[in-house]
């Protein structure tokens, strides 16, 4: 998690879920997961053949996705 505070850094893992709105947030969260051990509630509209695939859903769906991580 390069380029974060250690403020942030604190507040993330003290955090009980992280509310992520986006499909840039779905992206890219996986990136830092393996330094976070709170869950992580997904919140997004599919806009890419990738992305369906990945979460299970159509085009333009919308998807809310808990996910415990670790």
């Amino acid at each position: 998690m390069e380029g974060t505070s250690e403020r942030f850094r604190t507040l993330l893992e003290e955090a009980d879920l992280i509310i992520a709105k986006g499909q840039g947030y779905y992206e890219s969260i996986p990136e830092v997961e393996p330094a976070i051990s709170t869950p992580v509630c997904y919140i997004l509209r599919v806009k890419c053949r990738l992305v369906a695939e990945s979460i299970g859903a159509p085009l333009q769906g919308n998807v809310v996705k808990l996910d415990f991580g670790k």
